[in-house]
């Protein structure tokens, strides 16, 4: 199988690199902010640089080389990572800055990997910052380039860089990942430790500091044969004062990354009690409309207490009645128990989220259903349920067309039953599905 080409962009912290990284793509996928260390994580994406050429890129944390502050060693550890992967490196400095001691670091740490480098003086945002460029040859770099990565100033040398590196791609189809898998969950539950276990590396720092996850990080998996991006969420938070415009900006993002997931793993602490804030993510998900997996993770910790366990669960059912449609598993991210089931549940509620039922099946369904229960009266008159169509998918719609005068008196409680009972006849388990009703209009004779 033909590898991807892989760009890393790497510097010291605050040069840009996220704010390229965003302009490269077109997009806002890393979170960009005027403090230094937003980024701590790796972010990946896959850019097109020119027309049947694509690559991955990755966005990395500041380097901070030979210091010994505990975050910043694994923010190091994080761009060796991205550098050994990396075919060729885009290297961003700061122009208004000028050449920095830890610019030099760096660069004598590139040189080493004897891999195409790009070095990019962010920052340039008009001709006189030009005028600098003559010390940043002395880092030695042939290939340099002065841009405005906020601007888009002189973008275009850079993806002439990027796309001078990568051959054509040969394959007909395209194989970009397509299927968005995310993590959430409160701060400290094991969200990142998660995220390792499946793409089997250190892909996001993992620390025992609540916060470390700012940026929602993602990478490439492969769970059970099926191909995904993984994405870790920051830790999602109550709201309170004072809190840094950094950890707004991250939980705005992660509420966005999680309407934008196919499927999202609600990830809870066996060894804590069930908290509000477990029930706030809870309902940001189901809001999302986004395919559910709800896991307990730490289970190596609470070893074989089955009434402890047996007693979570009916906590979790209880106090989310809501999520009663979504599997709930017991897993472990440090030890890698429950993992095989975890990558098959998240499969097929995926599949499931896909699914179709054909306008048949649904008509005998909903004989059956009115049979049993039919609608209560509603201002003075029983609804006459015409039909039941499958109207959407991910999440999948059904909407029921109806007969009367006024279907906003129409119990929640009917529509309810409808739902549960689509859930149970079709296998619905772990996907939200939404129930529409549609007035039936006469045609009237001309």
């Amino acid at each position: 199988k033909k590898m991807i080409k892989t760009v890393a962009i790497v510097g010291r912290p605050n040069v840009g690199k996220s704010t390229l990284f965003n302009s490269l793509l077109a997009s806002r996928k890393a979170l960009t902010s005027a403090n230094p260390g937003m980024t701590r994580d790796r972010t990946y994406a896959v850019l097109r640089p020119a027309k049947g050429k694509k690559c991955l890129l990755i966005d990395t944390g500041g380097m901070l080389p030979g210091t010994k502050d505990s975050m910043a060693e694994k923010i190091n550890i994080q761009v060796e990572a991205a550098l050994s992967q990396a075919d060729f490196i885009i290297f961003v400095v700061d122009a208004r800055e000028g050449l920095m001691p830890l610019d030099s670091e760096i660069a004598a740490k590139l040189r080493k990997t004897d891999k195409p480098v790009q070095l990019i003086v962010n920052k340039a945002d008009e001709p006189s910052h030009e005028m600098i460029m003559g010390e940043f040859y002395s880092l030695g770099f042939e290939n340099i380039t002065p841009l405005s990565a906020m601007h888009k100033r002189n973008l275009g040398s850079c993806i002439e860089f990027v796309s001078a590196q990568i051959p054509p791609d040969t394959d007909k189809e395209d194989k970009e990942i397509r299927r968005v898998l995310s993590i959430a969950g409160k701060p400290n539950v094991g969200k990142s430790t998660l995220v390792n276990r499946i793409s089997g590396e250190e892909r996001v720092i993992v620390d025992s500091m609540p916060g470390t996850t700012r940026n929602p990080a993602r990478c490439p998996a492969m769970l059970d044969g099926m191909e995904w991006e993984l994405v870790d969420l920051a830790g999602m938070w109550r709201k309170k004062r004072g809190k840094a415009a950094e950890d707004v900006i991250s939980m705005m993002a992660s509420r966005k990354e999680i309407e934008n997931s196919d499927v999202c793993i609600l990830l809870m602490d066996l060894t804590h009690e069930l908290t509000f804030q477990d029930k706030r993510i809870a309902s940001w998900i189901i809001e999302s409309g986004a395919s559910v997996v709800a896991a307990g993770n730490k289970s190596d910790m609470i070893g074989k207490k089955t009434d402890l366990i047996k007693a979570y669960e009916e906590s979790f059912r209880h106090y989310m009645p809501y999520f009663d449609f979504a599997p709930f598993l017991l897993i472990s991210a440090k030890s890698g128990e429950g993992m095989n089931k975890l990558f098959s549940m998240v499969n097929k509620v995926y599949e499931n989220s896909h699914k179709r039922i054909s306008d048949e099946d649904m008509e005998i369904f909903l004989r059956k259903a009115l049979k049993k229960r039919p609608p209560p009266k509603a201002a003075n008159e029983r609804p006459q349920v015409l039909s039941l169509r499958q109207t959407g998918i991910n999440p999948p719609c059904f909407t029921l067309l109806i007969r009367h005068i006024r279907l906003d008196k129409i119990q929640e409680s009917w529509k309810n039953y409808i739902r549960n009972s689509i859930y149970r006849e079709f296998d619905f388990y772990g996907v939200p599905i939404k129930i529409k009703m549609k007035k039936y209009k006469s045609r009237k004779r001309k």
